[in-house]
Parts: C-alpha cells; structure tokens; sequence
C-alpha cells in the first residue's frame, strides 16, 4: 500500500477464522517514519479485539501520511500481532513525499560600488545527503565573491545541519572605470533544483569631472602650447 503525504487511506484488518475467544490485536508503526495512526502528529499504535460478531468484517483503520521536512519516499513496515496467536502479520507501506527541492536566496541585492554585504544560501526541505550549490555570476561584471578581484564563482555545501539556518555568502561590489550603475544576474544551481536568480546592482560612487593632464603649465609671449584634457 501507499499513502501520500498529507492523505490517509483506510486498511481493513480482519481474521481468516472465526475465534474460540475474543483476540486482542495490536498493530504497531516504527516511531518517526513518516506514516501516523493520528492526523498531524504521530501515533504508532493502534488496538482492538476480534470477537465472534466482528472476526469477519473487521475493522477499518486510516493510516496517515504526515508531512515532514525532507523530499524523501520513505518504506515502512508496520506489525499486526496478537500476542502469538495468531501469528504475526506485516505489511508494507510506502510514505509518498509531496515535497519539491527548492534553492531559497533573495530575489534582489543593491551594494555601492567599494562596499560589501552578504545573503544567506537556504534549501526549503532537509537534501538527507549533502547537495552543492553553486553560485555564478555574469562575467565581467563588477560583482564579485572577493574583495580585491573578479571572482565570478563560488560553492557552498548544504547539509542537514545547516539547509534551514543557511550558509552565508559575501558578494562585493568592486571599483570600476565608468560612472554607470550596472545590473548583474547571480544564479544559483544545484543537481536536480530548479534555479535560482538574484539580481545585484552595484550603484556607482563615481562623478565625472574634467582633468588637464599637467597640473601647471607655461608659455612664452608670441609663443603657443597645447594642453591636453580628459575625463577622469
């Protein structure tokens, strides 16, 4: 059987034979599995007693898929005992998760040229196993991983200790030539994640200004010289 997260199916549990005596029956879920007795929290066990009036028609009994924190199907074997007589029943069910993995960084991030800040790196869902993330940015853009040069990428580990917490990440802003703001697209990737974009505009400290490129000059009566003028 299967059940999906955040769903209940019903089993049907009942007896081949008709009993001599009432049978107490106890069927049992291994803690912290992913399915429940219970609606929303769980409950791993579940009791009744087959008499002569119900050994046939049996009981009905929902089984819950609870929502967890990982994107995980998780295989449970769950036990239906009476104590020896009769003997012990398993059964298989398969938790079916409803979760998708997903890279979770700010959408945007303004940062003036000379100046840093830093993002935080998530996932929604606990990966179980380690999951790279790498994190580029468009080249020659004025953004950088490092402070002094263009480093245009980067990686960072995520694992089940930190994936909600998040790893932190600087982005810097480096000097430049122009006096233009620029608009740089940063996108995170991961094996099997859909991508993630933020857009960093690094606002620029610059203000143009003429420049003469000799800071004193002179000439003779009668005489001429050039001067030569720039933009800074």
């Amino acid at each position: 059987s299967s059940v999906n997260e955040g769903s209940n199916i019903n089993l049907t549990l009942k007896l081949a034979f008709e009993p001599s005596a009432n049978t107490a029956i106890t069927i049992t879920i291994p803690s912290n599995t992913g399915i429940s007795f219970a609606s929303g929290s769980f409950s791993g066990t579940y009791s009744n007693t087959f008499t002569t009036g119900n050994w046939n028609s049996g009981f009905t009994i929902p089984v819950y898929g609870l929502e967890d924190v990982n994107t995980i199907a998780e295989n449970i074997t769950i036990t239906a005992s009476a104590g020896g007589s009769p003997t012990d029943v398993t059964l298989g069910i398969s938790s079916v998760d409803n979760d998708i993995q997903e890279i979770s960084i700010p959408a945007t991030l303004s940062l003036v040229e000379g100046n840093n800040s830093s993002i935080l790196v998530k996932l929604l869902f606990d990966p179980v196993s380690p999951l790279t993330i790498t994190l580029t940015l468009a080249s020659s853009s004025g953004i950088s991983f490092n402070s002094g040069i263009s480093v245009l990428s980067t990686t960072v580990s995520m694992t089940t200790a930190n994936y909600s917490g998040g790893v932190s990440l600087n982005i810097y802003a480096l000097e430049d030539s122009n006096i233009a703001s620029e608009n740089v697209t940063l996108t995170a990737s991961a094996s099997g994640v859909t991508n993630k974009i933020l857009t960093v505009t690094s606002v620029d400290n610059d203000t143009q200004s003429f420049v003469f490129t000799s800071a004193t000059s002179s000439v003779g009566e009668g005489n001429s010289i050039d001067l030569n003028l720039k933009l800074a």
